[in-house]
């Protein structure tokens, strides 16, 4: 909402542009096409990307863990409106969740709608669980998914992390 009243993302971009300094966007929210021609700007002068939070389509894990937040479709759409218009766009798969959102089709998914939206390229991370992060994190998941919250504790069990194996 403050971004929306405020625009301070457009004057970060113009002041970027201005210094042909490159740079990349990590966003969940499609209003980032409104700033389509300062973007074409700023990439005309240097290396410039955007990237869309898209951990899953799944409605129920989006609805849960990013509430408030745009639809993944909604988002795939503003990538295929900034790949139209010549900027560099892709897809972050970040955070993926263990036992959540990991299963081959659900990633498959993800995977095909970011193709079929025009995505110059895709990247995907496994959640971490750094202090501030975990407490939050394992707060809601008991909540909301309860039965998971014994296999989240013993997975992370004193690491941030994941281990290799998993």
């Amino acid at each position: 909402p403050v971004e929306g009243r405020y625009r301070l993302t457009r004057a970060c971009l113009e002041a970027l542009a201005a210094a042909a300094n490159p740079f990349s966007l990590i966003t969940r929210g499609p209003m980032i096409v409104r700033d389509l021609d300062v973007l074409q700007t700023a990439a005309s002068r240097a290396d410039v990307s955007v990237n869309f939070s898209v951990p899953t389509l799944d409605r129920d894990v989006w609805r849960t863990t990013e509430p408030g937040t745009a639809p993944p479709r909604q988002r795939l759409r503003a990538l295929k409106t900034l790949v139209d218009g010549g900027i560099k766009a892709g897809v972050g798969m970040a955070p993926i969740l263990p036992g959540l959102s990991d299963r081959p089709e659900q990633l498959e998914a993800v995977v095909s709608a970011a193709r079929e939206a025009g995505a110059t390229h895709i990247w995907a991370n496994v959640l971490n669980l750094r202090p501030g992060t975990r407490e939050h994190f394992l707060e809601h998941l008991a909540r909301d998914w309860p039965e998971e919250r014994e296999r989240y504790e013993q997975l992370y069990a004193g690491r941030a992390y994941l281990r290799g194996p998993e």
